[in-house]
């Protein structure tokens, strides 16, 4: 859990090792409530005494408020471990491509026929998504096939691409090997 520590907000060392996805989502939700309520009860014309009333008139509305809250809760905990192990860009992925499906799937359900301009939306976010999508696949590609040590057929170590085998200097990657020589070369 620690991309959510350390990715998100900066934070680092032995103070923050104590949070986690959940400590940081109860938070979230805790403040928002907090304000959200003072926003509500608080402000004139901000709605919060009719919605009140409203429940209490129909208390019918209050389960369907619980299972809406209880499956935002199911979603959020899918937000915080996407972020947490893949990271934010892949979330926005996940989210832009799921929210682009949805678009998709109800306008031909439904029927709606979409306007040029939301067409070109359409192709934009599709292209993108596409684009992302190549880029993510060309760099691991070029990882895979960048300083990695193959072993051939009869068991002998093959370097790759001209690099030699010592270059992955007790299991670091040769960047890494290549840098703390330099950086010990330069700090005789």
């Amino acid at each position: 859990m620690q991309g959510a520590n350390y990715d998100s907000f900066g934070y680092g060392g032995d103070r923050y090792q104590h949070i986690n996805a959940w400590h940081i989502m109860m938070g979230m939700n805790l403040w928002g409530t907090i304000y959200m309520s003072l926003f509500m009860f608080l402000v004139p014309g901000a709605g919060g005494f009719p919605a009140w009333r409203f429940c209490a008139s129909h208390p019918d509305v209050s389960w369907d408020i619980f299972w809406f809250c209880l499956c935002g809760a199911i979603g959020q905990n899918f937000i915080f471990l996407t972020i947490s192990r893949f990271g934010a860009l892949a979330n926005t992925t996940v989210t832009t491509t799921r929210k682009f499906v949805s678009i998709l799937i109800s306008s031909i359900w439904n029927k709606n026929s979409l306007s040029r301009q939301q067409w070109t939306g359409v192709c934009m976010v599709f292209g993108g998504l596409s684009y992302q999508i190549w880029l993510t696949y060309q760099k691991k590609h070029r990882q895979a096939t960048e300083g990695r040590v193959t072993v051939s057929t009869v068991g002998t170590q093959t370097p790759q691409r001209g690099r030699s085998p010592v270059s992955h200097h007790r299991g670091r990657s040769p960047s890494i090997h290549r840098a703390r020589k330099r950086h010990h070369h330069l700090h005789r």
